[in-house]
């Protein structure tokens, strides 16, 4: 293989193909519309902790977690993920909920 064979290759290596730059230029605006949709589950969930507050219920309400975290998983069953997958990000979205209810800001 000649030199300029081989930098020609390299380059190649270098440089992704212009369909995978469009699958991660679809990917990032997927992940900026999940931050998005983050975002906004922490603004309701603040509200939602306001309410429980001004009518003296607790913050945490455990059946309804696991509810949550139960049709997470059914949701991905159906959509062929792994559930315990699901379950996992249900169950830190529900961490980050906690603690957007404890005051913090979910900026």
């Amino acid at each position: 293989m000649s030199k300029q064979e081989q930098t020609e290759r390299q380059r190649k290596a270098a440089e992704p193909p212009v369909a995978l730059e469009s699958l991660r230029k679809r990917i990032d605006e997927i992940d900026e519309g999940l931050v998005d949709l983050i975002a906004a589950r922490l603004r309701v969930a603040q509200e939602a902790a306001a309410v429980k507050e001004a009518h003296g219920l607790g913050l945490v309400d455990l059946a309804r977690e696991a509810q949550v975290v139960r049709r997470a998983a059914q949701q991905a069953r159906e959509k062929g993920l792994e559930p315990e997958v699901l379950r996992d990000v249900f169950w830190r979205l529900i961490g980050l909920s906690r603690w957007a209810s404890d005051g913090k800001p979910s900026r």
